[in-house]
C-alpha cells in the first residue's frame, strides 16, 4: 500500500516541479524581451 502513497508523491513533486520551471522560463523570458527593447 505504501508504494501508492510514495508514487504518488513523487509524481505531485513532478507536477510541482515542472510548474516552477515553467514559471521561471516564463519570467526569464519576459525580462529577457525587456532587456532586448
Amino acid at each position: 500500500m505504501e508504494i501508492y502513497i510514495i508514487m504518488a508523491a513523487v509524481a505531485a513533486a513532478m507536477l510541482i516541479i515542472s510548474g516552477l520551471a515553467l514559471f521561471g522560463f516564463a519570467l526569464i523570458k519576459k525580462a529577457f524581451d525587456g532587456f532586448l527593447d
